[in-house]
């Protein structure tokens, strides 16, 4: 799987990813435990992602200025997930639901 997530790293720009794929994405990398710029990369895209009032842009294109409901849901949860690997506590299969 890791290798699997390595070569989408190196192939996609996540600069342009829709912020929900970005999410789940940066889930997988860390329950793969692949670290490095591509992940810091995702971690910085999800969070220029949120909003001041916390709400939450669909794509990252400013023309198409979509808040979505499901994006915030998955930015939190992998936001979270991000932070409790970073702290060094065990990743649980339930932080991902």
């Amino acid at each position: 799987m890791a290798v699997t997530l390595n070569n989408i790293f190196m192939t996609t720009n996540v600069a342009n990813m829709r912020t929900d794929s970005a999410a789940q994405l940066l889930r997988l990398a860390l329950i793969a435990r692949i670290e490095g710029p591509s992940v810091d990369a995702l971690v910085s895209r999800l969070l220029t992602s949120v909003d001041a009032d916390g709400s939450v842009n669909f794509h990252p294109d400013p023309i198409t200025d979509e808040r979505n409901t499901w994006c915030a849901i998955f930015v939190r949860q992998a936001l979270f997930f991000y932070l409790e690997a970073r702290l060094g506590r065990k990743l649980r299969a339930e932080m991902l639901i």
